[in-house]
């Protein structure tokens, strides 16, 4: 970036008439004479009729010692995951979903991270609950924070893949459609009963 913005500074130095001083032409008329004698000193006597020792151009590189200015450049990578809304055509899971839970279903602890690859789908539970499906056919009841409505995530969610590439409790945020930001608050695998 740095050596293009040079070059166009040195052209637009260089297409200005009154840059360079009228007395410098008539210094370099000798050499341009010279030019037809040898191949190797054509190049070489152009270039010194180009960039005479005070041009502007040569000052500025005599400033810089030659060297390109360094700048800074910072490249971030975001992956965002999307998690979609799924419909279910399970009959036991409508108990779940119409708060039948204590008859038919039971909560176990799995922890307070799942991986976000194994996250196939979500459907809404109720005010504040949803149902987050996995690959590998377990359900998991998520809870959202206080202030979070689950309505607000009927079409999925979006999250921002972590280092660890997990999706834990008080610390990853939900990513509504809507714009709405949540937390989860608790999660917790759900068994039917024998």
């Amino acid at each position: 970036m740095a050596f293009s913005a040079a070059l166009l500074l040195f052209i637009a130095l260089d297409a200005a008439p009154d840059v360079v001083p009228q007395t410098e032409s008539v210094d370099h008329a000798e050499p341009l004479a010279r030019v037809s004698q040898t191949p190797t000193e054509t190049v070489s006597a152009q270039e010194q009729q180009l960039l005479p020792d005070n041009h502007p151009w040569m000052q500025w590189m005599a400033d810089h010692n030659g060297h390109d200015t360094v700048m800074q450049m910072r490249i971030q990578r975001r992956v965002v995951i999307r998690i979609p809304r799924t419909t279910s055509r399970r009959q036991p899971l409508s108990d779940i979903r119409t708060g039948q839970l204590s008859r038919n279903w039971e909560e176990r602890k799995i922890g307070k991270c799942l991986t976000m690859n194994s996250i196939a789908g979500v459907q809404i539970a109720s005010n504040d609950q949803m149902l987050l499906y996995l690959r590998d056919r377990r359900i998991i009841r998520a809870q959202l924070e206080k202030a979070c409505r689950a309505r607000d995530f009927y079409s999925g969610f979006y999250l921002e893949q972590s280092n660890d590439g997990r999706l834990c409790v008080e610390r990853d945020v939900l990513h509504a459609r809507s714009g709405n930001k949540c937390e989860l608050k608790r999660i917790r695998q759900l068994v039917p009963k024998d």
